[in-house]
């Protein structure tokens, strides 16, 4: 009986070279993101998903590998899920990074101090001063240091938030057809029902991820053309993200059509000869490492604007929320000043009571 064939091939041991060597590529690039999370300035919970992943990427080549050199299939089911569907991970990172890229570019003089690289700026900076170079040293941050007035944008801005909503449940959606569709493979083998089930769920899955993938990168690319103000090194830095997740969604939407008789064949739709497993290594595997690297490579909290918590609000700040965070602001300012006047009365009182 056919079956759909397994994400990436069976494992054979023809697999073990480029686990082992995907392993230690992952593997490098841990100091990096480490060090991206560790350092003020770049440290950013928007790309928090991406680190899980390529931590979880080490651990799925370290069982491919031992898989390879122990003739064994491996978990199937935990491979198949982490293969069909790991990418859209690196989607979501991707998909709430261009929805700051676009929400920047949107907003005016009077309201920049909601955009999410303003407020990142912001809360990296411990005195005014140090404010003051950031603000002057980032592209991005132009329109808070520009003499001219800049004017707001509220629809487009609505637009994007909107939009990237849509695409937040597509992407949501790709991954849970993507689980569901997995967890029938092991039993898929041997029951035809399951296999139609497991082959639809597939198709649905890739669809949706393609297609989400599409749509964003189709927003960021509006937005760099109509939005005066979009940042060309965020551009930039998101196409070279956006062009390996094109090449991993359009790869998977092009095997699935596969099916195979026995894990264990070689023949025509087993997706295990050199050639298939070649393609598989390459326009995936590579793919997705070069998107967590394009991420990673730069310091994307200060390129994109994105902050520490990327474009949190749903909405723009209403007058009453614009006069309680005023009121909040100005209370922490006064309890501030009374506590530095308090240490500076301490420390007047020490001088007098050491003196002759």
């Amino acid at each position: 009986m056919a079956f759909p064939t397994p994400s990436g091939g069976s494992v054979r041991s023809n697999d073990f070279a480029p686990s082992i060597f995907f392993a230690v590529l992952y593997g490098c690039l841990l100091p990096l993101i480490f060090y991206r999370l560790l350092h003020r300035r770049s440290r950013t919970l928007a790309v928090f998903g991406c680190v899980s992943f390529a931590i979880e990427r080490i651990v799925l080549f370290s069982l491919r590998a031992r898989a390879a050199r122990t003739d064994s299939n491996g978990p199937l089911k935990y491979m198949e899920i982490t293969i069909g569907v790991g990418f859209l991970s690196i989607c979501s990172t991707y998909r709430d990074l261009v929805k700051c890229f676009l929400i920047n570019a949107t907003y005016g003089t009077d309201t920049y101090y909601q955009a999410p690289a303003y407020e990142g700026a912001k809360k990296v900076a411990k005195t005014s001063t140090q404010f003051e170079d950031i603000l002057s040293s980032q592209p991005i941050l132009a329109v808070v240091s520009s003499k001219q007035h800049v004017a707001d944008t509220p629809r487009a801005r609505f637009i994007s938030r909107r939009f990237g909503d849509v695409c937040s449940l597509l992407v949501l959606a790709a991954i849970i057809t993507g689980i569901l569709g997995a967890t029938d493979f092991p039993a898929a083998i041997d029951n035809a029902s399951k296999a139609d089930n497991m082959m639809m769920l597939r198709y649905v899955s890739a669809g949706l991820g393609l297609g989400a993938i599409i749509l964003i990168g189709f927003s960021m690319i509006w937005g760099y053309r109509r939005l005066p103000r979009a940042s060309t090194p965020a551009f930039k830095l998101l196409v070279s993200i956006w062009l390996p997740l094109c090449s991993v969604a359009i790869y998977r939407v092009a095997v699935l059509h596969n099916t195979t008789s026995q894990l264990s064949s070689y023949g025509r739709g087993s997706l295990n000869t050199p050639a298939d497993k070649t393609v598989f290594y390459i326009f995936q595997i590579l793919a997705e490492w070069f998107a967590v690297l394009a991420l990673f490579g730069a310091n994307t909290r200060e390129v994109v604007g994105c902050g520490l918590w990327g474009d949190w609000r749903g909405h723009d700040e209403t007058d009453e929320e614009k006069a309680k965070r005023i009121k909040k602001e100005e209370e922490r300012a006064q309890r501030k000043a009374e506590k530095q006047a308090l240490k500076e009365s301490a420390d007047l009182r020490s001088v007098a009571e050491s003196g002759p």
